[in-house]
């Protein structure tokens, strides 16, 4: 397996996943046949591997800061169920308010009914003079008749 390093008799070469990046590590057998290159070699993927901690460690900042504009943005909008909850009340106060419109009268009904109750008022001491009057006739044949 290529791992982009060069190859050492001695070295052991392990491949671990950390996020998104592969990280080379190498360890190196006790001390032998290590020269001044590869100890140069070490210093720099020592450095390679600095690097690839920083990208991880901004990579998680970036992601932090998503999941953080992602809740914000979920809480501003309100979900889609809530809003069919709402549009639904709605739906049933406009047809409630239909069939009270529906169900009251029109100007002529009203005109109609406010002058029967006019009539009704008027005619009142007209009716009570008639039962006055069949009170006192039957007041009358009563007496007569005993």
């Amino acid at each position: 397996m290529y791992t982009g390093m060069p190859q050492h008799p001695l070295a052991l070469h392990m491949r671990s996943n950390v996020g998104c990046f592969y990280i080379y590590t190498r360890y190196v057998g006790q001390g032998k046949g290590v020269n001044m290159t590869q100890e140069a070699k070490e210093m720099e993927n020592g450095e390679r591997l600095a690097k690839l901690e920083q990208q991880t460690d901004n990579i998680e900042r970036i992601v932090t800061e998503l999941n953080d504009n992602i809740k914000s943005f979920t809480a501003i909008y309100v979900p889609r169920t809530e809003i069919q909850l709402m549009l639904d009340a709605r739906d049933k106060q406009i047809s409630d308010l239909d069939k009270k419109l529906e169900s009251k009268a029109d100007s002529d009904e009203v005109k109609r009914i406010v002058k029967e109750d006019d009539n009704r008022k008027n005619n009142a001491p007209a009716w009570a003079a008639v039962m006055i009057s069949a009170v006192v006739f039957l007041y009358t044949v009563l007496t007569a008749l005993i």
